[in-house]
């Protein structure tokens, strides 16, 4: 993946759950910004590889720059819980 960049609209996010998300309740991505605060992506389950979650960035989401944390918050039948934490960098424009 290239870079992220502060305000960027429209970047795909895909997460790897690493097992099938199928009847899926809950795909959410939890969100920490590098000044604090956290937020929830709504995330959709990938239509073709359902160990997936996908979420394309609208305007606020990458408005800080730093190291972002993301965890996968999932409910399955019989099973709900968070995903291991990912991290991913913004950048201001220019770097």
């Amino acid at each position: 993946m290239s870079k992220i960049y502060q305000d960027d609209i429209g970047t795909i996010f895909q997460f790897d759950a690493g097992s099938s998300l199928a009847g899926a309740t809950k795909s959410d991505i939890l969100i920490k910004k590098p000044l604090g605060g956290e937020v929830t992506w709504a995330g959709t389950v990938d239509g073709e590889d359902n160990t997936k979650v996908n979420y394309t960035t609208v305007a606020d989401d990458l408005d800080q720059i730093g190291k972002y944390y993301a965890n996968l918050d999932i409910a399955i039948p019989g099973w709900s819980g968070l995903g291991e934490t990912a991290t991913f960098t913004v950048y201001e424009k220019f770097e």
